[in-house]
Order: C-alpha cells, then structure tokens, then sequence
C-alpha cells in the first residue's frame, strides 16, 4: 500500500493516512451486506509495487478474496482477443451511480444514461474475463512467477 504512493512523496503521517484508510475500506469485504466484484487484467498484476515477493504474497491475498462468498474476482488474461477498450477503470454502484477518478479529481455519475454507458461497458469486460477456477489459476500462476523471481533475485542481486 505505501509503494501505490511513495512517488508522490508524501509526509509519513499522510502516508500513514492512506494506509490506515485502504485497510479500513478492506474490512468491508468480510460484510455479507455488501457484494464486491473486480475485474483485473493479468497485465496489471505485472506492475510490480514492491518486491517480487511481495506482489506474490498481494496476488495470493487476492486469490484468498475470492473464496469470501460476497466477492467475485475476474481477471482478463494477457492476450485475450478483446473488442472493447475502456480508457480508465471506474467503480459501479449497484446501477446508480458510477466513480472514477483521474490524477486531478474523482468524477460521480448518477444520470441515467451516463450509468447505463458503464452498465454496457461493464457487461463487455465481462464477457472477455475468466472467473472463478480459471481466474483462481491464472492468480496462482502469476504468483508462482513472482516467487521464481524472488529466487532469481536473490541469485543475481
């Protein structure tokens, strides 16, 4: 969580901030009341953020998230034929409301047809994604290839 912001050189205590504030948000996954579903693509889970055996210990700990019954993860793999192109991840909220943000600002869309455009959209990244078993492999392949690392790393420093 601190390497998502460390380039923006942060004051320690705001740092501090953000992290207590992420894991705060995390708790809400273990709250049946609330249904979470994220798509990923296995490119994504390429950036490294930290060491490579920190980004295996971060892709079992989404792999780990999927077996909660109120989530869902899904993950485009590397090389799917696609024929949709979003320009930037958003938040859907139960069909109301649509979150994104940008480097500058967080934009809310609540018009209909605005949420309907991300509806269509979300339905379209969908269809490309692998889910459950097929994502909890692809999760576990890529962690494997990260602790690989981890070793090659420690071969050739």
């Amino acid at each position: 969580m601190r390497a998502l912001v460390a380039y923006r050189e942060l004051p320690p205590a705001e740092v501090d901030k953000f992290v207590a504030a992420r894991l705060t948000r995390q708790q809400l996954l273990v709250n049946p009341a609330h249904r979470f579903t994220q798509i990923t693509t296995e490119g994504a889970l390429g950036w490294r953020a930290g060491t490579p055996e920190d980004m295996a210990e971060q892709v079992e700990h989404i792999a780990a998230t999927m077996r909660l019954p109120n989530v869902q993860v899904g993950i485009v793999p590397w090389g799917t034929r696609a024929h949709v192109f979003p320009l930037h991840g958003w938040d859907l909220h139960d069909q109301r409301a649509v979150i994104y943000g940008t480097a500058e600002a967080t934009a809310i869309l609540t018009e209909p047809q605005d949420v309907a455009r991300y509806v269509q959209l979300t339905k379209a990244v969908e269809q490309i994604t692998l889910w459950n078993d097929e994502a909890t492999a692809v999760l576990e392949r890529i962690a494997n290839e990260y602790r690989t690392r981890c070793h090659d790393d420690k071969e050739h420093p």
